[in-house]
Formats: structure tokens, C-alpha cells, sequence
């Protein structure tokens, strides 16, 4: 490859030093390959990245770090539950990704001397490692390493243990990457990344459907896809659903407050009500907003297959990540993504954030050509579903019904 090179990362012996060059292989010949579904993202992950990379050992670990995830994630998931991996090579993987994650901090600490493609192509394989993460969420080293744990002590995905509550950590991570890009935008605009910023669906062209509900068909095409055809013929009442019970939700909330009297007076109701719930319902608004708006994106893209129909469902995808349907995470409000972070147990509201959570990462489950969506976000669904169980409420809990049956059904015609 034109301009890449093996790492220089000072490494302790000739049998980790064959490692990393086993991994920076599996990165140029696979890992690189299933980033994007778009040919001129994907040659950016391909070329340019491990490019800057060659010259940045910071950035070198974090592509390091991703490709060895892609190596371990990459298993079926028969193996991957009776899958006994090498703890040197466990441990190497950690490395790079606690040596990269540093290397970028310290880069972040002077932002203004530091080149933005460098920057942003930290920030990047930093999402993908958070993405790809999910499906080794019990590997909780790769974020916290311990000097006392083995990493044969952790499960893997499949595993019971792994049904736990769902992880959002994650989420920040992207966050922070738009922060970055927003302060180097101009600069990015014009550099050898600026494919990885253009989105030829990433608009409101949907609003040309007009007024009224979400279609409810899909091209012939598209058809072939038993989920994206629940997913067409379901966005609509999916959305009306949750916008139904929270507004249920905060009616009642606003019912109990108008029987509490008021801390500054023993015989008038508190108008004021309480700022911080009604901050809270207001990010729950916003999110479902989110929701919304990502859905009829995705069935804009549909519609436009009755007149350009695509040759498979891989096509159909391309089409989906251009719309950029994963960018949802820096249009949340903060304030949604802390109920969500909350140590204590969730009640009803918090449950609904959840809830509004399961649609969002639907979205990510429909670009399961690319190795770090898909099924690692069906996974995190199935958490949520058990969590919402949990509470009781038949009602909420009907919330899932239709998110878990596109989960549940076949991404292609087979």
C-alpha cells in the first residue's frame, strides 16, 4: 500500500512485533474493506487513514486496536462462545487501544497545533472501536483494563451474562466526535477525509412527501428484505406509540404535581411544577423528534427505490448510510442521555428513554453489512426488551413489540 509502513511502537519482542503486523494485514485486507458501503469512504478507511496513521503512532495503535476487534468480533457466534483466545494477544489489544486513547487526549490537550485530519481520523477509529466494542461488551477491560484481571476471566456475547443492562457508555464517545469536527470543519472540509463528512441523503428532501403519514410500502426491490418491509409498514404507528404514552406520562406526572401542594404555600398548587422533570419530558420530545426524523429518511430512500430500483439489499444499505442514519447520537439532548445513565433502577419514564433508545439502535441494526452494527446492536435491543419486561407496565412494555420483530426477521430474501 502507496505511503503505509509497519508501526514503529517500540515493541517488546519479535512475537508481539509479528503480531501487529498480523493485525495491520487483517485491517488492509478485511477490517478496512467493511467500514462503509460508500466507495469513497471506504477508500479513506482503505488508503488514507492507515496513510496518516504510518505517521502518527498514536493513531497507529487505534487502527491496531480496531483490527484486532474486528478479528475477535468476527467469529460466528457458535465459536465465539467456546472461543479460547491467546492472552497475550488479549492484552496486546488493550494496549493499543488504552496507548491510542491517550495519544489522542494528549493531541485534544492542543488542538490548535495539531493537523485536523489527524484529529479526526483518532476520533473516528475511537467510534468504531466503541461501535465494534458492543459485541464485546463483556470484555469491560477494553475500557477500564485491570492489572489484577485475566482476560480469561471475562464471557463472551452469547453468553447468559451478557444480558445485562444495556451499555450506552458509548454514546459520549460519538458525541465528542462532532466537537471535534465542528472546530476543525472548515479545515476538514477541504483535506483528503472530506468523503467521510458527505451524505447525498442526509436532508429533508423527505418533506416533498407531503403532509400526512409515513407510506407503508416499499419497491419490489426492497421487498426482498423481510425487515426493511416491517420496518416500512411499521414507522408510523411506531412513532405515534411513543408519542402517545409520553404524552399519557407527562399528563399524569402533571396531575400528581397539581394535588401536591405547594412548598411556598399551604392552599395554592404548585404552577411552577418541578424544572428538572420538565426538562426531562422535553429531551424525551426531543429524542422521539430524532426518531421521527430518522425514520422518514429511511423511508424517503425507499420510496426513491420504486424509481431507481437497486440490485440487492447491500445496495439499498449504501443508500441508508448515506443518509446518514447513524449520526443520531450528537442530536440527543444531554439531558436524555444522562436519564439513560442513571446507576439507580429505572422506573416508567426512564423505561420510556429506553424504549425511545430500542428505535434509535434499529436504525444501526439495518446496516448489517458493516461489521460493527448490525447484530451488535440487536443485541442491545434484546437487553432493553428484558429491562422494560422488567417493569411490569403492559402497556410500555407493548412499546417493543414492533422493534423487536424487526429485529427478529431476516435482513434478505434467504
Amino acid at each position: 500500500m502507496p505511503g503505509a509502513r509497519a508501526p514503529n511502537l517500540d515493541l517488546k519482542s519479535s512475537a508481539l512485533n509479528l503480531h501487529d503486523l498480523n493485525l495491520l494485514q487483517h485491517y488492509i485486507l478485511h477490517t478496512s474493506k467493511n467500514f462503509s458501503l460508500n466507495s469513497r469512504k471506504s477508500f479513506i478507511w482503505e488508503r488514507i487513514i492507515p496513510e496518516i496513521a504510518a505517521k502518527n503512532v498514536f493513531l497507529m495503535h487505534l487502527l491496531l486496536a480496531v483490527s484486532g476487534l474486528n478479528l475477535l468480533t468476527a467469529q460466528t457466534p457458535d465459536k465465539r462462545t467456546s472461543l479460547t483466545l491467546d492472552s497475550t494477544e488479549l492484552r496486546t489489544l488493550v494496549e493499543h487501544h488504552q496507548k491510542g486513547l491517550q495519544g489522542l487526549q494528549e493531541r485534544l490537550a492542543s488542538i490548535e497545533e495539531t493537523n485536523a485530519e489527524v484529529l479526526f481520523a483518532g476520533s473516528m477509529l475511537i467510534v468504531a472501536f466503541a461501535f465494534g466494542s458492543l459485541r464485546a461488551q463483556n470484555l469491560e477491560f477494553l475500557a477500564q483494563p485491570s492489572q489484577n484481571t485475566s482476560p480469561r476471566d471475562y464471557t463472551f456475547p452469547g453468553h447468559s451474562s451478557s444480558f445485562g443492562k444495556p451499555h450506552i457508555q458509548w454514546l459520549r464517545l460519538v458525541r465528542g466526535v462532532s466537537s471535534i469536527a465542528r472546530h476543525s470543519w472548515k479545515a476538514l472540509k477541504i483535506s483528503r477525509l472530506r468523503p467521510l463528512l458527505l451524505f447525498s441523503n442526509s436532508n429533508e428532501d423527505w418533506r416533498l412527501l407531503g403532509p400526512g403519514p409515513l407510506p407503508t410500502s416499499v419497491s419490489p426491490g426492497c421487498a426482498r428484505s423481510e425487515k426493511l418491509s416491517l420496518f416500512a409498514t411499521g414507522a408510523t404507528r411506531a412513532i405515534l406509540g411513543l408519542r402517545i404514552f409520553w404524552r399519557t406520562l407527562k399528563v399524569a406526572r402533571l396531575d400528581t404535581d397539581s394535588l401536591a401542594p405547594s412548598p411556598t404555600s399551604s392552599t395554592s398548587p404548585d404552577i411552577n411544577g418541578d424544572p428538572e422533570r420538565d426538562e426531562f419530558f422535553t429531551s424525551q420530545e426531543q429524542a422521539i423528534s430524532v426518531v421521527e426524523q430518522m425514520y422518514q429518511r429511511i423511508i424517503y430512500v425507499l420510496q426513491l427505490e420504486r424509481i431507481e430500483p437497486c440490485s440487492s439489499t447491500r445496495d439499498i444499505q449504501a443508500e441508508l448510510e448515506d443518509a446518514a442514519i447513524t449520526s443520531w447520537p450528537h442530536l440527543l439532548p444531554e439531558t436524555f442521555v444522562s436519564s439513560l445513565d442513571s446507576e439507580g433502577s429505572p422506573d416508567i419514564p426512564t423505561g420510556l428513554s429506553f424504549i425511545i433508545l430500542a428505535h434509535l439502535y434499529l436504525l444501526l441494526t439495518l446496516l448489517h453489512e458493516l461489521w460493527y452494527l448490525g447484530e451488535n446492536f440487536a443485541v442491545e435491543i434484546r437487553k432493553i426488551h428484558k429491562l422494560v419486561a422488567d417493569l411490569g407496565d403492559p402497556e410500555l412494555f407493548s412499546l417493543m413489540e414492533w422493534p423487536m420483530n424487526v429485529v427478529n426477521s431476516k435482513s434478505d430474501g434467504s
